[in-house]
């Protein structure tokens, strides 16, 4: 089987909403995406095509799921669209001794906006282990540098690494002993 001939009509249907959803929300609201999934995204949409009611169905539901986002907030001055449009390390400082996850478990979030609830906690849960593999991968650089290097430096290396990178960084130090 080749391409998208591996996947049934509804399969393919739910796949493009999915798709066409997440870049919509991506874009309208300015939620943050690497350039790379972004493409990788669009790239996918390519395959599986939406009708255009389909199209104009969700693009008018994007808007009032967004304002949600905005009027849910989980500590004093940040809403969860806050959180969405921010880069992984800059997001966990919002998220960190928050309610989000209360947020996120009532009822209102639920019903709001169910579909992107998903997302939400996806991308909540790559914040956390952003700054866990940021946190293992400084102890690493340290321990391959010797010491040698401040530990600000380190820190602002570690932040250009991506999750690839931290784990080869913490292999390469676990194989040298």
């Amino acid at each position: 089987m080749s391409g998208g001939n591996q996947f049934k009509n509804h399969e393919k249907d739910f796949l493009a909403r999915q798709v066409h959803k997440q870049l919509q929300y991506v874009e309208k609201a300015h939620m943050f995406m690497t350039t790379k999934k972004k493409h990788y995204l669009q790239q996918l949409q390519q395959f599986f095509m939406l009708d255009e009611e389909d199209i104009c169905r969700i693009n008018a539901e994007i808007p009032k799921k967004i304002e949600k986002l905005r009027k849910l907030q989980i500590k004093n001055d940040v809403s969860l669209l806050d959180v969405c449009a921010s880069s992984p390390g800059k997001a966990y400082y919002f998220i960190k001794n928050s309610k989000v996850w209360t947020v996120l478990d009532s009822e209102n979030s639920e019903k709001g906006f169910r579909d992107l609830n998903y997302t939400v906690r996806g991308y909540i849960n790559k914040c956390f282990m952003k700054k866990f593999f940021m946190d293992f991968g400084l102890n690493y650089i340290m321990l391959l540098t010797y010491g040698r290097l401040p530990v600000l430096c380190c820190e602002k290396l570690i932040e250009y690494l991506d999750y690839e990178d931290l784990m080869n960084l913490c292999e390469a130090y676990a194989n040298k002993n």
